[in-house]
């Protein structure tokens, strides 16, 4: 990849506020994750889409837990501000640690043979996560670390909102692959829908590790996040919109209003799982015997899917409340 490409972006992510373009997507600073990230290419099997995402996702939540171990032991770090005490560090940990178990064991993490001290544990994963082949270089994981105050809180959170988009850009290359094999042979889609329910129900340990943040530690930087809310993800409204084509009421809210191009591209037309899925029903033919095996995986993600938003609107609610959320919304209502 091009330095000078990347220079360029990283320029968008500093000057954001500066140059008048602050948004989710350059507090998060996704377009540098991007840049570097391996792409699996147009007819990649769902091993190797999953092979990317792990790396991806053990990258920055293994750096989130070497963060949360240097304070551990004691390096007050540069956001010094509210931290947690050894009690509530150590409990983060564990949830992180938990949080990476599945893609873990898919990247041949050989695991401890005999009990040990989570310390011990904690450092072990993170140099297995750092030296893994695909995984995030030192240097994108600490340009990508843009926080807008110094509360220690704030490291954890961008970094599990870096993990959540990381995951639906990988749930969304599942699905693309999904609908581009679902006309000729719909049971080949199968695996891939499965994968991309795996992935989702797996991010759901996420919302553990980030209800250790402390809320008065959120209000406090969120003050300075005015603009940037996670209502304008992309990533998660390609997702949603991969499953089923959004309502007209959904697809004319602030959630896609916040995504103008690809709330056009809809409005246009696109065909969605749910599309293809009707359209066997009303015409079966040689492929009628697909039909319930290609439901069964649909539901299930529909199933996971739903109780995403759920954890995602428990845990919104929880730091949010009925207040103005950081995108210039009213609370916890317009998230998603």
């Amino acid at each position: 990849a091009s330095p000078e490409l990347f220079l360029g972006k990283f320029l968008d992510v500093v000057l954001d506020k500066y140059d008048g373009r602050y948004d989710y997507l350059s507090y998060t600073a996704l377009p540098l994750l991007e840049h570097g990230r391996t792409q699996a290419g147009d007819e990649a099997d769902p091993a190797l889409i999953l092979q990317v995402h792990d790396s991806a996702l053990c990258s920055l939540i293994g750096d989130a837990i070497r963060f949360e171990l240097r304070r551990l032991h004691g390096d007050t770090g540069y956001l010094r501000e509210m931290p947690p005490d050894r009690e509530l560090l150590e409990r983060r940990i564990g949830f992180a640690l938990r949080s990476l178990e599945p893609a873990l064991r898919r990247l041949g993490y050989p695991g401890e043979r005999e009990p040990e001290a989570l310390p011990l544990t904690a450092a072990r994963v993170v140099r297995f996560c750092a030296n893994l082949p695909l995984a995030h270089s030192p240097f994108v994981l600490d340009v990508s670390m843009q926080p807008v105050y110094v509360a220690h809180d704030e490291h954890l959170f961008l970094r599990i909102l870096q993990a959540l988009d990381s995951s639906f850009i990988s749930v969304c290359e599942l699905l693309t692959q999904a609908l581009r094999l679902f006309d000729g042979a719909p049971q080949r889609s199968v695996p891939f829908i499965r994968a991309a329910e795996t992935l989702l129900d797996e991010g759901l340990r996420h919302f553990h590790t980030l209800s250790t943040m402390q809320r008065e530690s959120f209000r406090c930087f969120r003050e300075f996040t005015t603009g940037a809310s996670a209502i304008q993800s992309l990533n998660y409204k390609r997702m949603e919109s991969l499953c089923s084509r959004p309502a007209d009421e959904r697809l004319d809210s602030p959630a896609y209003d916040a995504v103008p191009l690809l709330q056009q591209a809809l409005r246009q037309g696109g065909a969605s799982l749910d599309d293809k899925l009707a359209a066997l029903r009303r015409q079966p033919g040689a492929h009628a015997a697909a039909i319930p095996v290609v439901e069964e995986a649909m539901q299930r993600l529909g199933v996971t899917l739903t109780r995403w938003r759920h954890s995602h609107y428990g845990i919104a609610k929880k730091y949010l409340g009925d207040s103005t959320g950081t995108g210039y919304t009213e609370g916890i209502d317009l998230l998603g």
